[in-house]
């Protein structure tokens, strides 16, 4: 992994382009750079609580089912970057499955399955996400979240926070339960940049 280290995003962003990292998704939080020798992704954020603590959630209790990371590099502000395996988004329909099945494992009975034990992964994190990140939505189930190593799915990218809210707070001038620094970081996520109107969540 290159050395990103106390960059802010934007040095950050043209240090990995400038050395043939080239970007391979656009989301509303957060771009993925591909490694050169395209084993590897970088996501890179200027703001995203929710995602880290989605992380640090991962390398705490490991499971089959949620990503690997190699390396998480703090930016300057609030930004960081994780270093992470290039895992592929073929097969919809075996993702669309793995999806339907956890929904249905994070609201039934325990059991031992592998499912529930991820769900049970999963609500521990959101739990500490309801403490922890402000305007803290819980589980992202998008499709677009799960990828595949191999045959194997992965939820890539599990929590959300409500962008929506701190817009429209920011919006009106309404007091938000961040920082200022936090707010200033919010504010130039990809989704403020490319200048559009509404928020998807």
């Amino acid at each position: 992994m290159l050395s990103l280290q106390g960059l802010d995003f934007d040095d950050a962003i043209r240090h990995l382009e400038a050395n043939s990292y080239q970007r391979l998704a656009e989301g509303d939080w957060a771009y993925v750079y591909q490694a050169p020798n395209a084993s590897r992704v970088v996501r890179i954020t200027p703001y995203d609580p929710a995602y880290l603590l989605f992380v640090q959630t991962c390398w705490m209790f490991p499971h089959r089912n949620l990503p690997s990371y190699y390396a998480l590099i703090r930016l300057a502000g609030c930004g960081y970057a994780v270093e992470m395996p290039c895992y592929a988004p073929e097969d919809s329909s075996l993702r669309k499955e793995f999806l339907a099945a956890l929904e249905a494992a994070m609201v039934a009975e325990s059991d031992r399955s592998e499912l529930a034990f991820l769900a049970q992964i999963l609500k521990r994190g959101i739990a500490a996400g309801k403490l922890l990140v402000p305007y803290f939505f819980g589980l992202d189930m998008n499709i677009d979240n799960v990828m595949l190593e191999g045959r194997t799915p992965k939820l890539v990218d599990g929590f959300g926070q409500a962008g929506s809210i701190i817009t429209e707070g920011i919006a009106k001038g309404l007091p938000l339960e961040l920082s200022r620094a936090e707010i200033e970081s919010f504010l130039t996520i990809p989704f403020h940049r490319r200048g559009q109107k509404q928020y998807r969540e």
